[in-house]
């Protein structure tokens, strides 16, 4: 390892311009294929790359060909009751947007459910029925009344759903309600997403009354809408690197002579630290809105960013103009971002290289190396500058502060690139791919610190050396300012207080393995995901806490004749077990699934909405009992064909045939309620039912 540090010295001192222009032309290079270095569509794969889960829904793409979406908007009113004749108005004036807008040739309609339903749906049912157009409050409440108490209880468990919990619908009043608009989606996300925003801006559209709000809310929408999570990234990351040029500018800070001098450093700061708080303003305002005027968190990044930026180059400017010291002190830390650059370029080049596409980790790694990138330049430049201090050479001060410092972050660097290399044997492939990203990325760091940055400084103080213009008294004085006094002063600790330092390290420690092993709890929400300032967080939040709306499960049965009366019989019998699964939502006794068998009982049921006489004979003929099982010897092929030709779309979504006509796949999509922390419960209980 000596020896390695020393050839990169050797190499430096000798051809530093060999140096500077090879780290130039390979950091070009590796910019160019990190370019194209971009995250994966599938992130799925890089986590579980074999589970049954994905295969699974990649097949369920594969045999129906398009999935069911949904798109909950939440109605609220300034007046805090949304079963008005405003409400009222705004239902149907989203529903009117929404058909004439693109979405209308996907919207899955049917007799029993149409594509379009609210809380206001038994007064609409009622209005389609032949009651009066209701045109006040009082007209609204009482059809609402009336039908709601009319209606059956499954339906009437449905509609429940789309109330806050903690309100009873029977009441008639309700300061939120949930309009909810499902249509044919796509397994391509790119698809499904830009048809959640089709959805949302024809809400967004609706000419609703004053006083009533309408905020749309589904996963689709949360990831179709990146320019939210691109502005608020890239505020952060802004904002990360303006902190960082702040704080190389203090710690590479050599102070000029004179006050006026002294006075521009100063106003340097203060602007580099304005520039901080104006970046983050936006994020500021969006988790502090009693503090912040609410317009602040609509502030448009890209004009935020570009006065941010302004900023550090109008300060640097003036610095490099106003002094030399100063102009030392812009060098130092625009060497330093550079180098960090170069390193991120490499890492992301080689990783482009070997995957081929980045995975969901990968893009975190550009922070480690910030981190790593800084910490390594400010040991090398600090150690320079001491050497220089001391009237050694500067071909003599770059020799030793390769050798003393290269070998301690040699040290550091293997250790921690060998820490993030035992990934190399983890199962996951993003876990892999971080390890070996992060451990390149990390050596990069190091050889380009001990490389190009010092072969810059032997170019520019060489030249002032030889011309007498090297000031060695300014960087005599960069180890004694303020802040090595006083992290020198906590030495006071261990001197004076070693037993009492130790028993509360300790103590400390062991609350801390305590907490961790103990308290500490993994979770993923896909909030995490949202920015604070998007609106969509609010409706989220909202719908998560004040509702108890169900997500859909499904279910593939596949691998065999799902036409035959053994094939049906079963899954009659697991929709019986689901009726008893605490996960699964129940509603008037009958679980909530749409499956072969809910599709055909209700095209069979002389009493439902969507009976259809020619399924209904077909059922009689298969022998469909009240326990929805049919004979031994049945013909449930033609069960379904009677069911396709009634309801195509419906029964398209929950089997599937070959090019042959056997039907070879069952789709259940089943509503649940188990939520992140209750799948293990739900697994078991699909398991059990199945």
């Amino acid at each position: 390892m000596k020896a390695f540090v020393n050839l990169l010295s050797a190499a430096v001192r000798k051809a530093p311009w060999v140096v500077i222009i090879v780290t130039v032309v390979l950091s070009m290079a590796m910019g160019a294929a990190s370019s194209r270095f971009v995250p994966a569509e599938d992130q799925n794969e890089s986590f579980a790359p074999e589970a049954e889960e994905l295969e699974a829904q990649a097949k369920i793409g594969e045999l129906f060909g398009s999935t069911t979406s949904r798109l909950q908007v939440l109605i609220g009113s300034s007046s805090d009751d949304v079963i008005t004749s405003d409400g009222y108005a705004a239902t149907l004036a989203i529903e009117e947007s929404v058909r004439a807008s693109e979405l209308s040739e996907f919207l899955l309609d049917s007799p029993e459910n149409p594509a379009i339903g609210s809380y206001l749906s038994p007064v609409h049912g009622a209005v389609a029925q032949g009651a009066p157009m209701p045109t006040t409050d009082a007209e609204v409440k009482g059809i609402f009344s009336q039908s709601y108490d009319q209606t059956p209880g499954q339906q009437q468990g449905f509609i429940d759903l789309l109330f806050p919990s903690d309100v009873d619908p029977a009441s008639a009043v309700s300061d939120l309600g949930i309009l909810i608009i499902t249509y044919q989606s796509d397994e391509d996300f790119d698809i499904a997403a830009e048809r959640a925003l089709i959805a949302a801006e024809a809400v967004n559209a609706a000419d609703i009354p004053s006083g009533i709000t309408a905020d749309p809310f589904s996963g689709e929408l949360i990831f179709a809408g990146e320019d939210d999570f691109t502005s608020e990234i890239g505020r952060l990351f802004a904002s990360a690197g303006f902190i960082i040029i702040t704080v190389l500018g203090a710690v590479f800070l050599l102070r000029p002579r004179g006050a006026l001098r002294r006075g521009l450093m100063i106003g340097g700061f203060v602007l580099l630290t304005a520039a901080i708080f104006f970046v983050t303003l936006p994020s500021l305002a969006a988790i502090f809105p009693d503090v912040f005027p609410e317009a602040i968190t609509d502030w448009e990044t890209g004009p935020v960013l570009l006065v941010g930026a302004g900023t550090v180059f109008l300060v640097f400017a003036v610095w490099s103009l106003a002094s030399g010291r100063l102009r030392r002190t812009v060098a130092d830390t625009m060497l330093t971002l550079a180098t960090i650059l170069f390193a991120i370029s490499w890492m992301n080049g080689i990783g482009f290289f070997i995957y081929g596409e980045q995975g969901p980790m990968t893009q975190i790694l550009p922070i480690l190396l910030i981190g790593l990138g800084v910490d390594y330049a400010i040991h090398l430049t600090s150690r320079y500058r001491e050497e220089v201090s001391t009237g050694t050479s500067v071909d003599g001060s770059i020799s030793r502060a390769i050798k003393t410092v290269g070998i301690a972050l040699a040290l550091a660097t293997v250790t921690t690139s060998i820490g993030f290399l035992t990934n190399v044997f983890n199962e996951i492939p993003a876990l892999r791919e971080f390890g070996v990203l992060a451990a390149i990325g990390i050596v990069a760091s190091f050889l380009l610190t001990l490389t190009f940055v010092p072969a810059v400084r032997e170019v520019l103080d060489r030249s002032a050396e030889s011309g007498n213009g090297l000031d060695r008294e300014a960087l005599a004085g960069n180890a004694s300012r303020a802040l090595p006094r006083i992290i020198g002063s906590t030495s006071v600790l261990a001197r004076r207080f070693a037993i009492p330092v130790v028993i509360v390290s300790l103590l400390l420690g062991g609350a801390g393995a305590w907490a961790t092993f103990t308290q500490l709890e993994t979770k993923f929400d896909f909030l995490d995901f949202v920015p604070t300032t998007s609106p969509i967080r609010a409706t989220a939040v909202t719908l998560t806490e004040r509702f108890e709306f169900p997500e859909t499960t499904n279910v593939l049965i596949d691998d065999g004749d799902v036409a035959t009366a053994a094939a049906w019989n079963s899954m009659a019998a697991s929709t019986q077990g689901l009726g008893e699964a605490e996960t699964v939502l129940v509603v008037g006794g009958f679980p909530a699934a749409l499956s072969p068998i809910s599709v055909v009982s209700q095209l069979a049921n002389p009493e439902a909405p969507g009976f259809d006489p020619g399924v209904g004979l077909a059922a009689q003929e298969a022998g469909l009992g009240p326990e929805l099982t049919v004979s031994p010897d049945a013909d449930v092929a033609a069960l379904y064909a009677a069911a396709s030709a009634a309801a195509p779309q419906q029964m398209a979504g929950v089997v599937s045939h070959n090019e042959s006509g056997d039907y070879i796949a069952a789709l259940f999509s089943i509503r649940t309620q188990a939520g992140a922390e209750g799948v293990s419960q739900l697994r078991t209980d699909l398991g059990t039912a199945f």
